[in-house]
């Protein structure tokens, strides 16, 4: 099997089960404030006087915030829902899904890396793999 095989064997199945964030990582009953999102993809800017910047990729301006799990909320958020989105208003329920999304893709990280060993023991990019698959599932670690 080659790279390029590998990855697109990997992708296409892990598109299939891939969990999304915040839905799957969310309790159903929660109190929650509304957000609007652009329809673009966040990142995190700069850190401004222990501030956290969200930026869509343009590079404007969403979010200054002093809690780094609402950036990342937020970010994880863009990759799968825009518009209107909850941000739960508990701040131990933002942290546990934030956490729980963030231990999941470690997880996930960890079996693909697995599967390169097993599948192509002689590669040397096993991180460029890793970085394709991840990228071609619009999956990002924060």
């Amino acid at each position: 099997m080659t790279e390029n095989e590998f990855i697109f064997n990997e992708t296409t199945r892990l598109k299939k089960e891939i969990k999304l964030f915040p839905k799957d990582f969310l309790e159903i009953q929660f109190e929650w404030n509304e957000f609007q999102i652009p329809d673009s993809k966040l990142v995190l800017g700069e850190e401004l006087f222990g501030k956290y910047e969200v930026v869509d990729l343009k590079g404007n301006s969403v979010l200054l915030t002093e809690d780094f799990y609402v950036a990342k909320y937020l970010i994880y958020t863009s990759h799968y829902v825009t518009g209107l989105i909850k941000i739960p208003n508990e701040k131990s329920k933002l942290l546990e899904a934030v956490k729980s999304y963030e231990k999941y893709l470690d997880t996930l990280l960890k079996k693909i890396e697995s599967d390169i060993k097993n599948s192509l023991p002689e590669s040397k990019h096993a991180n460029k793999i890793t970085n394709q698959i991840f990228n071609s599932l619009n999956l990002r670690r924060y």
